[in-house]
């Protein structure tokens, strides 16, 4: 943490959660209510109460993570945080607190969760170690699952990113994919086309 003058270090110390304090961390992010989370390779997730400066401590034993290496956090609308772990996907309920997997229904379970993107539209891309999903994050409901038997060049997907227009880009071993998303204006449903 910099306050403008000075450098605050958490590694080692014992007044801050587990995770912020180890030096294995992989991921960091801000949520909308400019509290910070820290996810380490090993020791679970902390977030840090952008108003108190408490910290609060969240692992797979005590809160049901689907594994402590977390991979990535993306803040979420409607006051909630996605968790990508290397054995799924979670979503932390800032408001009671509470852990969902979202991993059994969409093929996820013990799925190493590899990137994450909330993009202008509302939906969750997951990038994971089977291919590509896009969730609706309300309803956990997978949208779409692109992997390498309908459409993509590979299962292996790296990162994720939106252009201005609303087009996703996709970083993957086999190169570059681009995928239109368009919703059906009768249906309401939407379409996704790949190409590579």
């Amino acid at each position: 943490h910099y306050d403008g003058q000075h450098f605050e270090r958490f590694m080692g110390r014992t007044d801050v959660a587990p995770a912020a304090a180890y030096e294995n961390v992989w991921a960091v992010s801000e949520d909308f209510d400019g509290d910070f989370w820290v996810g380490s390779l090993g020791r679970g997730l902390a977030c840090r109460d952008s108003r108190t400066g408490v910290w609060r401590q969240w692992d797979r034993i005590n809160d049901g993570l689907t594994s402590d290496y977390i991979q990535k956090i993306v803040p979420l609308r409607g006051n909630s945080v996605c968790v990508g772990t290397s054995g799924g996907l979670c979503v932390i309920n800032k408001s009671n607190e509470t852990v969902r997997q979202v991993s059994s229904d969409l093929g996820l379970v013990n799925t190493r969760i590899v990137d994450l993107y909330a993009d202008s539209r509302g939906l969750l891309w997951v990038a994971a170690s089977n291919g590509l999903y896009a969730i609706d994050p309300e309803s956990g409901n997978t949208l779409v699952h692109l992997h390498s038997r309908n459409g993509l060049s590979t299962d292996a997907v790296v990162g994720i990113v939106e252009d201005r227009r609303g087009t996703m880009w996709v970083s993957a071993t086999s190169g570059i994919i681009n995928i239109n998303v368009l919703r059906n204006s009768k249906t309401d449903e939407y379409e996704f086309n790949s190409f590579t």
